[in-house]
């Protein structure tokens, strides 16, 4: 994990090509935290599943992909805690 203060968010762009990644209306100075956070407290509004959704939606129908070859994954599955473990080695024997 890297800690980095958000406030400096900025100085990670300068001397980018932001302009071109992300469009040119778009300025390496107008990328702050605040307007970070404000992007993230949307993504978490919107859901990153719809999001996801829909990126994959406008991209089927840029490339006109045929949608009998395209296998979609939008489920997500989370796990928490610690497995039981019996201390005994999980290991599989070839022999």
């Amino acid at each position: 994990m890297v800690s980095s203060h958000l406030y400096i968010f900025h100085d990670f762009f300068a001397g980018k090509a932001v302009e071109h990644l992300l469009g040119e209306e778009v300025k390496a100075e107008y990328l702050n935290d605040d307007r970070l956070g404000r992007v993230l407290d949307k993504i978490y509004e919107i859901g990153l599943n719809q999001i996801f959704v829909s990126i994959v939606l406008e991209i089927i129908k840029k490339y006109q992909l045929n949608l009998e070859t395209v296998h979609l994954a939008i489920r997500s599955f989370h796990v928490h805690g610690e497995y039981k473990n019996s201390g005994e080695a999980q290991t599989i024997k070839i022999t």
